[in-house]
């Protein structure tokens, strides 16, 4: 085989494994299966990228597990446990949504001002408005309490 596609092969290999070993250590966090190791004094802080209630700064060691262990473990998680993993996700589709209105909105505001069109500037001026100043600042902060929860 070529040199240059087997070493494309196994760099790709080698991010897979990464990818599996993230998620792995991702269900073993949530799950509550591993140790707690609390930052000694004179620790580095890029160590322990992690703070309690308590601003107490610690990282999560996964135990050991092998492949086939781990598989056979997310078979017997119950359904109505969530298990988030860092795979993307349509996590603040809403927050999303309301930025892209934000933005057109504005935009058309603009477009109204620039045209003398006075009623389209007031209702789209409005709609930019309100949802700038009102909506995204509540659906931001909703985002960011579920991703909270689901991390709990």
């Amino acid at each position: 085989m070529n040199e240059k596609a087997q070493n494309y092969i196994n760099e790709q290999i080698a991010h897979e494994r990464e990818r599996y070993e993230q998620e792995k250590n991702s269900v073993l966090k949530q799950l509550g299966l591993g140790e707690i190791e609390y930052q000694p004094k004179g620790g580095k802080k890029e160590d322990y990228p992690e703070k309690d209630e308590e601003e107490k700064r610690y990282r999560f060691i996964p135990i050991e597990i092998s492949d086939e262990d781990f598989e056979e473990l997310k078979r017997h998680i119950p359904s109505s446990e969530t298990i988030e993993t860092d795979k993307p996700s349509g996590k603040n589709s809403w927050y999303k949504f309301s930025l892209a209105v934000t933005i057109l909105a504005g935009f058309t505001m603009l477009l109204g001002l620039l045209a003398n069109s006075d009623t389209t500037a007031i209702i789209s001026g409005s709609v930019f408005g309100y949802m700038l100043f009102f909506m995204l600042p509540i659906i931001s902060l909703l985002s960011q309490i579920e991703q909270n929860q689901r991390i709990k």
